[in-house]
């Protein structure tokens, strides 16, 4: 699912953020690798370190100038916090546009030499 949400910058202006919800088994199942080896590789990447506990009022985390964010969620039983409850906690974590493309900077991650407009999928 992916919308746009637009905030009001205090110059009057607005800035708009491409919102993609998904579970981390659909990231894993987009990517083709295994919930877990999914995980594994954004905490290998340091992209699992943002992390929020949704609110319906809470804002977006990243930064004002962020042009689209990732939210991936995945469902634990909160055995630690409450272990008689078993109640469900839902955990989002948030990556903005701007990290990817530091950890793309930082593992020096060559531009696609093909152009997406002749890739027929």
């Amino acid at each position: 699912m992916r919308t746009i949400e637009t905030t009001a910058n205090p110059d009057g202006s607005s800035t708009s953020h491409v919102v993609v919800h998904c579970t981390l088994a659909d990231l894993a199942r987009a990517t083709g690798l295994r919930v877990e080896d999914a995980a594994f590789a954004l905490n290998e990447c340091g992209l699992l370190i943002r992390r929020a506990k949704p609110k319906s009022s809470q804002p977006l985390i990243g930064s004002s100038n962020s042009s689209s964010f990732f939210h991936a969620s995945s469902h634990a039983a909160a055995a630690a916090d409450e272990p008689s409850r078993g109640r469900a906690v839902e955990e989002t974590i948030v990556v903005s546009r701007e990290m990817v493309e530091a950890v793309a900077k930082e593992r020096n991650v060559k531009k696609m030499c093909m152009d997406l407009a002749h890739v027929m999928l």
